[in-house]
């Protein structure tokens, strides 16, 4: 694939045979398991993906992954100036846990694009955008997993160098809560310190 780093999230999704799900390694779940793009069930013992390594991904030999003769498509995520992906516990509160975004370099991010899910129950991914979105708190959010039009929810508000929640949901920030998440953004300074425009 080009790259030499380890994959920190990954998407795959059968082209050959119908009904199959968009299968997802994230970093931060639980070895060997995995969640759908396309439906809100939790983490689940899957071996889609059963490890990782430098420029590679080894997957299972189940429909969804890797049976013999079917086509595959996938798409990777790794280490980036422009990217944090990671994870977040839910405190249950209105005045939400923040979650700090921070690249390759450790340096944080202004969020563009966010989407997140709950990992240990069910959940649907939430998306929020700035092109959508300019003003905080975020109001209009789109769900990977849903058929319906762009909803509005008060949910986040996104500033400089992470994502504050603002809404005490169990899709959210449901106390002790687990939560995936990937971000594309803009670094706020850059590597000689020189703070940057973040929009």
């Amino acid at each position: 694939n080009g790259n030499s780093e380890t994959p920190l999230m990954v998407i795959v999704k059968n082209l050959s045979t119908a009904s199959q799900e968009w299968r997802t390694y994230h970093k931060d779940l639980t070895a060997n398991y995995s969640i759908n793009l396309d439906d809100t069930s939790a983490q689940a013992n899957t071996s889609v993906i059963t490890s990782v390594g430098s420029s590679t991904f080894t997957v299972g030999n189940g429909n969804s992954s890797g049976a013999s003769g079917e086509d595959y498509v996938f798409i990777a995520w790794f280490a980036s100036e422009f990217i944090s992906i990671g994870s977040y516990e839910g405190n249950g509160s209105t005045d939400g846990t923040f979650t700090p975004l921070l690249n390759s370099a450790g340096i944080p991010l202004s969020p563009i694009w966010h989407i997140n899910k709950r990992a240990d129950s069910t959940s649907n991914w939430y998306m929020f955008d700035k092109a959508r979105d300019p003003y905080n708190p975020t109001e209009n959010i789109l769900q990977a997993a849903g058929t319906d039009v762009e909803a509005a929810s008060d949910d986040y508000d996104h500033v400089n160098g992470g994502i504050k929640l603002r809404n005490s949901s169990a899709s959210h920030n449901q106390s002790g809560g687990d939560y995936v998440y990937i971000t594309i953004g803009i670094p706020t300074i850059d590597r000689a310190g020189r703070i940057l425009t973040a929009r």
